[in-house]
């Protein structure tokens, strides 16, 4: 294309009616907004938190600080189209109310960079559970609270470390009996995401036992943000907002290799990589035999076949 065809066809697009042009610049904006992966940690619980589920000490004074009760997600970056002119930003603001997003400068690597959060939408966000957050995740819907149950049953599309899914697999078995609404579960091979602790301090008293399901007994002093003896997965202020990550299928040609499982300490969050001597395809269906041989809840079987019917697919994990 010349330049003086480009030229005449963004005249003519002006020359549209305002609905049309409208349109096409929401057509444009629609692409932002992606499924991406919400990563577990004590903010999960942080909707069951009220007073009704809380000591006093901790409603009026360790956890007061705490306002933030929804689960944010990184939608993407702000599209071009949002800086063209002042209609296409003025469809972007419109786009941007209604599907509930704000703009945002990013934190970590990507620090300063507008980017579109969200809402977490259980219809085709993934929750990922690390290894290092696992422990609490299973004891959630044990909780006496009708919230503990409800968030567990507000799952759809679970994503689990390739170590967790091969080697806990009687736990997922008992935790599906909490995941009435499940539809899929992914297994991540490689490296996995990685929650980002929070830029800033944790406000003044905040306890992590306070939003995790932590035993009520245990020694307060270990459960103090920042205490290095209490470990990662309890003791740090995580980011409201999470860095974005994408879910992609394992290739045709990485079906076929060498499994690569990501092993993280609990402790210092340290990651490191083993590869198998199997391929990727003989434990996934490792992992398929395994599910199958615990007692799952009668909802996951097609009663005309036998077969299970949630959908269990082996992944990578794509930092955004």
């Amino acid at each position: 294309m010349t330049k003086t065809t480009s030229a005449m066809g963004f005249a003519l697009f002006q020359r549209l009616p305002p609905e049309l042009r409208r349109e096409i610049w929401a057509e444009g904006l629609r692409a932002a907004d992606q499924p991406t992966i919400y990563l577990y940690s004590w903010r999960w619980a942080l909707p069951a938190l009220v007073p009704e589920t809380m000591d006093e000490e901790a409603v009026t004074t360790r956890y007061a600080a705490i306002e933030q009760r929804e689960r944010l997600v990184e939608a993407g970056s702000v599209p071009p189209i949002a800086y063209v002119n002042t209609e296409a930003r003025a469809v972007a603001k419109a786009w941007m109310k209604s599907n509930h997003m704000e703009m945002r400068s990013s934190g970590g690597a990507k620090k300063g960079k507008p980017t579109l959060v969200r809402p977490w939408d259980p219809s085709r966000d993934h929750l990922y559970v690390g290894r290092d957050q696992w422990e609490d995740f299973c004891l959630l819907p044990f909780e006496d609270t009708e919230a503990g149950e409800a968030l567990a049953a507000s799952i759809r599309h679970l994503a689990l470390p390739a170590w967790t899914a091969y080697y806990s697999y009687e736990q997922i078995g008992m935790l599906l009996d909490f995941l009435p609404r499940l539809e899929s579960l992914s297994v991540i091979w490689d490296k996995v995401p990685q929650l980002r602790a929070a830029e800033g301090p944790a406000p003044p008293g905040f306890r992590a036992g306070d939003a995790n399901w932590a035993d009520e007994d245990e020694d307060e002093e270990m459960a103090f943000a920042g205490d290095d003896t209490y470990g990662r997965n309890r003791g740090d202020f995580w980011a409201e907002v999470q860095p974005r990550w994408r879910l992609l299928p394992v290739s045709d040609t990485g079906w076929k290799q060498g499994a690569r499982m990501a092993i993280v300490d609990p402790m210092d969050g340290k990651v490191s990589i083993v590869r198998e001597s199997e391929t990727v395809e003989d434990m996934m269906d490792e992992v398929l035999a395994a599910l199958g041989s615990v007692e799952l809840p009668e909802y996951l079987w097609d009663p005309e076949t036998g077969d299970l019917t949630l959908a269990v697919r082996p992944v990578t994990a794509v930092r955004c």
